[in-house]
């Protein structure tokens, strides 16, 4: 909808070849033909006719009177003018509050809560329905944040945010944006980085994400009310508790600090757990997915953290599968681990040499620099066979170069080199 905007105060005429500066910059005052008016400062940023700033600050009197004491205004995208954009407390002509209203393109979009304890949802200036409210809160946060939280009755709570400071590369500025989310009966919390929520459901909606009782994200996808397709993105970490010694799967003596939620685990290491829990640990059928590019997974039984009885390991590079029984975090059968001489050279600005014996097992990685991705993931009396499909036999030596590049942007800014040199040595 187009909007008549007529702008009295400070201007600037400056521009560059890349982008029009001339514009309101400093005080002025905005007034629309609705009556409405805006007075502030008016922060310049690719400033043009009819939508001159990217955001100004001040204080906005409807025509009725009503008023919010801070209020923020921006540039429309692809509307002509300029207005109301975020979460914002409306006073009356007498100071009292009126309501806590969310705004879109200037006009009404969210749940608004009304001072006299109800609550109307909005969709794009639209009044859809009203609620009856159990609770509310409302605070602003040192960022600027606006947080509006209504508890309406039934056990749906509704969530509005508005706005937040943030960096620009050439200073603070307030980025106006409106978000929301539903808390529903069943513990599931729908959040949306659109405005596509109607009747307190999703709708048409692009971006969604809903997150489940355990922590489990998925974003979702409405054609009108139909939800037409799911697809898991993350876990929320607010939902997980840090526990320091959780035990390593395919270690029998390892431990490490790790995330867990109800039915994952995500260990220090990057390497996660997916199924059955008991006590915060694996515990029953699940998979065991390691942190590393070969895409290793164990799957099968676990008790008290390990893998415990058969387990079935796949790796994707190279591509292989194989069964074992494993006990308390260790395969059963065969040979567990070996000791092999080790040198090891570092070589970017400055040169680092080390040497000495390492101790090589199905269980762990290589513990050296520029090695750690690599790990044994077979042994036997003659032969150990590396992530890396290269072999070491009994009574000979095997090297292994690794070059890491760092870069910035598109350029490379140095070279790392490794060189690592396992000896086998006879008995």
């Amino acid at each position: 909808m187009k909007q008549s905007v007529k702008y009295y105060g400070e201007w600037s005429e400056a521009s560059t070849i890349s982008q029009k500066l001339a514009g309101p910059i400093g005080q002025g005052v905005a007034e629309w033909e609705t009556g409405d008016r805006f007075e502030g400062y008016f922060h310049l940023n690719y400033a043009y006719i009819n939508g001159p700033c990217y955001v100004a600050n001040g204080k906005y009197t409807f025509a009725d009177g009503k008023y919010i004491d801070k209020a923020w205004i921006r540039t429309l995208d692809k509307l002509d003018g300029f207005g109301l954009e975020g979460l914002f407390e409306i006073f009356d002509s007498n100071g009292e509050r009126y309501s806590i209203t969310p705004f879109h393109h200037n006009v009404r979009h969210g749940v608004e809560y009304l001072a006299s304890g109800k609550a109307i949802e909005w969709y794009k200036g639209e009044k859809l329905a009203e609620y009856e409210v159990e609770s509310f809160s409302f605070e602003t946060f040192s960022n600027k944040t606006t947080e509006l939280s209504i508890d309406l009755v039934g056990g749906i709570n509704v969530t509005m945010y508005g706005g937040m400071i943030r960096s620009n590369g050439y200073g603070y500025v307030y980025d106006v944006r409106l978000e929301g989310a539903i808390k529903y009966t069943d513990g599931t919390t729908f959040s949306s980085i659109g405005y596509d929520i109607r009747n307190l459901r999703p709708y048409n909606d692009k971006y969604g994400k809903r997150c489940y009782p355990n922590g489990r994200v998925v974003t979702e996808r409405y054609n009108g009310y139909e939800l037409v397709s799911q697809e898991f993105c993350e876990w929320m970490e607010s939902y997980a508790i840090l526990l320091p010694n959780v035990p390593y799967p395919t270690d029998p003596q390892r431990c490490e600090s790790a995330r867990v939620w109800d039915g994952h685990i995500r260990y220090y290491d990057g390497a996660t757990y997916d199924g059955e829990m008991e006590d915060s640990v694996p515990h029953g059928k699940g998979i065991f997915r390691t942190n590393n590019h070969e895409g290793v997974c164990y799957e099968g039984t676990f008790s008290e953290g390990r893998c415990h009885g058969k387990i079935i390991k796949t790796s994707s590079n190279p591509a292989e599968t194989t069964e074992s029984e494993w006990e308390s975090g260790k395969i059963l059968g065969g040979v567990q681990s070996i000791t092999l001489r080790y040198e090891w050279r570092y070589v970017d600005r400055k040169t680092e040499e080390a040497s000495g014996e390492i101790e090589l097992n199905l269980y762990t990685k290589i513990d050296l620099d520029g090695f750690r991705h690599i790990y044994p993931r077979e042994i036997t009396d003659e032969v150990v066979r590396f992530s890396t499909n290269q072999e070491l036999h009994k009574g000979s030596s095997l090297r292994i170069y690794n070059e890491i590049e760092h870069e910035i942007g598109e350029v490379v800014s140095h070279t790392e080199n490794y060189t690592l040199t396992l000896h086998w040595d006879e008995a």
